[in-house]
């Protein structure tokens, strides 16, 4: 299947839909290119499966959707100031 279809198919999903998604296609991606159990042989495609991780990206950021940047994208709130006044 072509990146384009997988656009198609994602743009009518939802952000939680999406990100359901990308946690599935995130666990496919384990490392393991084939498997055997008996007498089954089972081999993952890692190209499609990046294709689609990419066609996902690509549609949340077509929604605006921006990777948080600077040096913390989620800030500490359990920081605060020392006082050395009383030493």
């Amino acid at each position: 299947m072509a990146v384009a279809d997988h656009l198609l198919r994602y743009r009518q999903k939802t952000e939680a839909e999406l990100l359901a998604e990308i946690t599935r296609l995130e666990a496919l991606d384990n490392g393991f290119l084939t498997m055997g159990m008996g007498t089954k042989q089972f081999a993952l495609a890692t190209a499609q499966n990046n294709d689609k991780l990419n066609a996902i990206a690509f549609v949340r950021r077509e929604r605006g959707y921006t990777v948080p940047d600077g040096p913390r994208a989620t800030p500490n709130v359990q920081v605060g100031v020392v006082d050395f006044s009383n030493q």
